[in-house]
């Protein structure tokens, strides 16, 4: 069952339903300030996505995932902080056709909105991660309960996720799961340039050679088909920030990575 929720308040449903929550941001919070400090510096989907779990692990969360999409609405690029989860689950979910079959997703993805579902005496609350043409990816929040309280915070995570995706230029995926059409250094190089910083600042931030950040810049250039850094800006939104994520599973301290090698393998 799926129910549109009023601004404030709105009952429970029964154990096995599914629940649309309101877009309501929280109050002004230590925690989530500190959060959104930390987004803001921060540059690709998986690092960010590392944050969402820390973050959602000090507000009482269990367990997170952290999901980015293709246009399709399938999950190619999973982050989680599960301690034992399967690696089957994972795979299915970015490579099979699992997501399809989830009608907790299916309704997050119709709603555009947080949804909250009570199975086997668990919450699951999940909420889109918005870019303006729709749905670029997914938190996913399991805890014995979700106080309204809880659901405001993960609710307001989500949106700093969101809006720093867009300062980013990072959408849903269109072709394979990570576009490697640079490396990882030369889109480093290519971002600073389009935030304005000269060839020499560059060198001086990334503490390497001004005859390497030519060589780079102009390598990037030529795999980007662009002439002018002002061009860079539009180039560099078809490049995933985490190019060196190798397919499948791989694990990174307490997180674990699931990558899809291509969005038209989906079943």
């Amino acid at each position: 069952m799926t129910e549109p929720m009023s601004t404030h308040r709105a009952p429970r449903v029964e154990a096995g339903g599914t629940r649309v929550i309101s877009n309501e941001l929280a109050g002004d919070d230590a925690p989530l300030r500190r959060f959104g400090a930390e987004v803001g510096r921060a540059t690709g989907f998986v690092e960010i996505a590392k944050l969402v779990c820390a973050a959602t692990r000090l507000l009482g969360v269990d367990s997170c995932t952290v999901s980015h999409h293709a246009v399709t609405g399938r999950p190619l690029l999973a982050v989680d902080n599960i301690v034992d989860g399967s690696n089957d689950c994972r795979l299915s979910w970015v490579c099979g056709g699992a997501w399809r079959r989830d009608p907790l997703y299916v309704a997050m993805l119709a709603h555009q909105r947080p949804v909250v579902e009570v199975a086997d005496g668990v919450e699951i609350f999940l909420t889109p991660i918005l870019e303006p043409a729709g749905v670029l990816g997914s938190i996913r929040c399991l805890s014995p309960t979700l106080s309204r309280g809880l659901e405001r915070d993960l609710f307001t995570v989500a949106t700093v996720v969101s809006v720093r995706f867009v300062c980013l230029g990072i959408t849903a995926l269109t072709g394979d799961a990570v576009p490697a059409r640079v490396t990882p250094r030369q889109c480093q190089i290519a971002e600073l340039a389009v935030r304005g910083l000269t060839n020499f600042e560059i060198s001086k931030h990334l503490g390497i050679s001004m005859n390497t950040v030519k060589n780079r810049l102009k390598e990037a250039f030529e795999r980007l088909e662009v002439r002018r850094r002002v061009e860079l800006v539009g180039a560099l939104r078809t490049v995933s920030r985490d190019v060196n994520v190798p397919f499948g599973i791989s694990r990174h301290g307490g997180f674990t990575i699931a990558r899809a090698h291509s969005a038209g393998s989906d079943r």
